[in-house]
């Protein structure tokens, strides 16, 4: 087994053991020089590992006051619904289409849009260390600089999202196609500048760095104009769950003349299947495989 592969699988296993994000992983891995139980010795003995939340002591919380808010709120015993959504947006002072509103949908466990089950809300304002709406809002920055510039947070949040726009029942984005396709562009019209601005979507050469590249230019926000183009003038009938994962591993990797396009896909990055619940069989999508042939004839000056 090579070093870098001896690296990935120890990465895998603290995290399987810790639940921690590959940033914190990576931290402690390196000064335990890869040895895993020392990491994981050191990741339980540390007060605050640099991805956990900052606020209350969870000694201090209230679970009374949890429950009291979430009733303030509430639509229904159980669940906050569209008019409590409103109502917590304006306690928050958070427009309802802030894009820090699906890392709060993550963090909550929120099945849908607009939807926020008791429990979810209950265990997600105890691991954010909240139980009133101030501290709870001050969390709101922290949630937003975390999901523009750690890869993984970004993920993470961006994988819930996919089924935020689901249907219940449904696999795919696919049901009532138009609004289907409408709300994946939005979803990713909210994400993708954040993540390319902040970092956790900068261009790497290789999914298996832990750095990004310096040298080779990658994708701009131009070409998240292109792949919405190309959706409609494929007339997409919808976005699988498959395709939205792991376009953002083709947004990360591609370079921006759409040259060095694998077309095996993740097939060759543990990295990915170490931190991916996706079952990826190696290959991209035959959307994206297309998509890259009509970016190329853009990129290159031509439109037919």
């Amino acid at each position: 087994m090579s070093s870098q592969a001896k690296k990935d699988a120890a990465i895998a296993h603290f995290r399987s053991v810790t639940g921690a994000g590959q940033t914190d992983s990576l931290r402690f891995l390196k000064k335990a020089n890869y040895r895993v139980d020392v990491a994981v010795d050191m990741y339980y003995s540390d007060a605050a590992p640099q991805s956990s939340h900052s606020g209350a002591s969870k000694s201090e919380l209230s679970t009374q006051k949890i429950r009291e808010l979430f009733e303030s709120f509430q639509d229904s015993p159980e669940s906050i619904g569209v008019d409590g959504t409103i109502k917590l947006c304006e306690a928050l002072e958070v427009d309802p289409e802030d894009v820090v509103l699906l890392a709060l949908a993550f963090e909550f466990k929120s099945p849908r849009l607009a939807e926020w089950p008791l429990k979810g809300w209950t265990d997600g304002m105890k691991s954010l260390a909240c139980d009133s709406t101030t501290s709870l809002k001050a969390q709101l920055p922290k949630l937003r600089d975390r999901l523009a510039s750690d890869p993984d947070y970004f993920r993470q949040v961006y994988g819930h999202t996919f089924t935020l726009g689901l249907a219940q029942g449904q696999r795919s984005l696919l049901n009532d196609p138009p609004q289907a396709i409408d709300t994946a562009i939005a979803f990713w019209t909210l994400l993708l500048p954040l993540g390319l601005n902040g970092g956790a979507l900068a261009h790497v050469d290789d999914l298996n760095a832990e750095e990004p590249s310096s040298s080779t230019p990658g994708w701009r926000e131009e070409h998240t104009q292109w792949w919405f183009e190309f959706l409609g003038d494929r007339n997409a009938k919808g976005i699988s769950k498959d395709t939205w994962n792991m376009f953002i591993d083709f947004v990360r990797t591609i370079d921006d003349k759409f040259e060095k396009h694998d077309t095996e896909g993740l097939a060759s990055s543990p990295r990915v299947w170490a931190f991916s619940d996706l079952p990826h069989a190696g290959s991209w999508p035959s959307s994206i495989d297309d998509f890259v042939e009509f970016a190329k004839k853009r990129a290159g000056g031509t439109t037919s």
